[in-house]
């Protein structure tokens, strides 16, 4: 028996408090104290599918997932989902990547994988399921091996497989330079790169397109890459309703060449640029060539709005992207210009501190150059491109042109058409401007030893 403890109540509170008596159950046998095994599993153990989960032991596995194995036992994975419900020609993925890039403000999914000697890729953002694209993006060339890829600055993926090396930014890369002009007066110019690179559709970045003067009314665009193209999509802010239709060339190191295989994305019912979308052609890389323009080397293509037809004069673009095919990395200017460490007036005088610093008519240190004399440049580099500054009224006015040649190794020879922007009036050196060429392939040029020194590529000018 348990005594209940007396709880003092104040007399003005007094009550009657009720006691109750608690007993044992001594029928009720007491329960020991046992302490508990502990069980350890390596989690080390087979994974064994056909046999009931009951059975397969304490170590071993029925079902495995998101797990894989290693040197000292399991561990944990991402997971897998299947994208695609149609399997590869050939199923057997040997490497790949999912590359994730913002498109016109949206991230956007591309999953590229090795299979076969090709290279596909995947839209469809996991987990939603889909189809690997039918066109592949990449063919590996002979005796290529495992295939790797790497995410790449400005929104680029590199790809390596021991014989190739390609890049490739998506359908929708930045466009280097979009300019809008007037080709045939060359009445303005105006540079909206800017504007086309962002995705902003405010009246401060989109552009209401120019026509050209005179009776055309055509609008020309010069869109820049670089690298070449297959594709330039345009965003419309405010669409076209005039009936016309768009061209497109590309530079081929001397001229404007159309395009083949030309589709009008933007185009509806026989209205160019009435809506958003992608001017598409057939893969230009083996073709086009570099052009210096606007202070710019880049793959430029001449889009004209207005081949036929006339349209409307309130076209406006919000945003331009180009599509650059998967293609090995090139080599262009990087904006950087090249001091010459050379030059010499063909006359055998030696001008290079006159021509390494500017001057002017009321304190001229130039270099004195004419008469028919061929001008050796010197430089550490392969050059695409010489700018001529002219001291003011002491410009060639006698009509000439120029050529350029490069040292093989055994002698100068031609680069092949040249674009004079110094030219006026028939006259090159008539003013200060660009004279540039396409630049002949790094086997090609040589260093030659000179003046008992050896230097770099040589440029001869005539």
């Amino acid at each position: 028996m348990v005594a209940e403890p007396q709880v003092p109540v104040p007399p003005n509170e007094r009550r009657r408090i009720r006691r109750r008596v608690a007993t044992l159950n001594a029928q009720r046998p007491a329960v020991p104290s046992i302490e508990l095994p502990k069980l350890e599993i390596a989690f080390n153990g087979a994974w064994i599918s056909d046999e009931d989960a009951l059975k397969v032991g304490n170590n071993n596995f029925a079902d495995l997932r998101n797990l894989r194995y290693t040197d000292v036992g399991l561990e944990g994975v991402s997971g897998y989902s299947r994208i695609n419900t149609v399997a590869l020609a050939s199923p057997a993925l040997r490497s790949g990547i999912q590359f994730v890039k913002l498109i016109n403000a949206a991230p956007t999914s591309h999953i590229l994988v090795q299979a076969g000697g090709l290279v596909y890729q995947h839209l469809i953002a996991p987990p939603a399921q889909g189809n690997f694209a039918a066109t592949t993006l990449f063919t590996d060339s002979a005796g290529a091996g495992l295939g790797r890829f790497a995410l790449a600055p400005d929104g680029n993926v590199l790809y390596c497989n021991g014989v190739d090396t390609v890049i490739w930014g998506s359908a929708e890369h930045r466009a280097g330079a979009v300019i809008n002009y007037d080709d045939p007066a060359a009445t303005f110019r105006y540079d909206i790169t800017d504007r086309m690179q962002n995705t902003l559709t405010d009246v401060s970045n989109r552009f209401t397109l120019v026509d050209e003067s005179g009776a055309g009314r055509a609008i020309w665009l010069l869109v820049g890459s670089t690298r070449p193209l297959q594709g330039i999509k345009c965003y419309v802010q405010n669409a076209n309703t005039g009936a016309s239709t768009t061209t497109v060339e590309y530079w081929n190191g001397s001229a404007w060449t159309s395009v083949g295989g030309f589709a009008d994305g933007t185009a509806v019912g026989g209205v160019t640029l009435a809506q958003t979308g992608a001017l598409t052609f057939t893969n230009t890389v083996s073709t086009a060539r570099v052009r210096l323009f606007d202070e710019r080397v880049l793959y430029f293509y001449r889009v004209r709005v207005g081949a036929t037809g006339t349209p409307d004069t309130t076209i406006a673009l919000a945003h331009v992207t180009v599509d650059a095919p998967m293609q090995p990395i090139g080599d262009i200017w990087d904006g950087v210009e090249r001091r010459p460490i050379h030059f010499d007036n063909g006359f055998g005088q030696d001008f290079t501190l006159e021509v390494l610093e500017p001057s002017s008519l009321a304190a001229p240190l130039a270099a004195e150059v004419g008469g028919g004399a061929g001008v050796v440049v010197v430089f550490e580099e392969r050059m695409t491109a010489l700018r001529m500054r002219m001291i003011a009224t002491r410009g060639n006015t006698t009509a000439a042109t120029v050529t350029v040649s490069y040292w093989n190794g055994t002698a100068f020879t031609s680069v092949g058409a040249v674009t004079d922007d110094t030219a006026l009036a028939g006259a090159t050196l008539g003013r200060s401007g660009d004279i540039s060429w396409n630049a002949p392939p790094a086997t090609s040029e040589a260093k030659r030893n000179t003046d008992e020194r050896e230097r770099g590529a040589e440029d001869h000018c005539r």
